[in-house]
């Protein structure tokens, strides 16, 4: 966690090599601090106003990430406007999420005969997001 006026909370799928992080209102400085940025290709970059590319009407937004101190690779979830965080606006988040997911680990699942994993991943994400924006963590 970095200091008390800003938090990362990391979240871990369990049966994936990956993580999740989720904040509230991260600046520049946060994110160049804590991660690198992650190309189409997966490679490492540092972040730049323009890889962070949020303006004042971003509710919330991911990004590719890689943990300069774990080396984790993953997403992290910035929420910029929590008075606007829907549940909606969570689950569309989650989406991109799992969609990254899929994408990362090659798995299938995008129609409803076939679809229960990819439903479940969407599920924890959005609880992760949602986790943050309330404040109520599970154990």
């Amino acid at each position: 966690m970095l200091e008390n006026k800003y938090q990362i909370h990391e979240f871990n799928p369990t049966i994936y090599p990956f993580r999740l992080w989720v904040g509230i209102n991260p600046s520049l400085g946060d994110m160049q601090n804590k991660f690198y940025a992650l190309t189409d290709k997966m490679e490492r970059t540092d972040f730049t106003s323009e890889v962070l590319r949020n303006n004042t009407f971003t509710i919330a937004t991911c990004y590719p990430v890689s943990d300069k101190k774990s080396g984790w690779i993953g997403i992290f979830c910035g929420i910029f406007r929590k008075d606007r965080l829907s549940v909606g606006v969570a689950a569309h988040e989650a989406s991109h999420i799992t969609d990254f997911i899929s994408d990362s680990f090659e798995l299938g699942g995008f129609n409803f005969n076939n679809g229960e994993a990819r439903a479940y991943l969407v599920q924890w994400a959005a609880d992760c997001i949602w986790q943050v924006k309330s404040g109520k963590f599970k154990d």
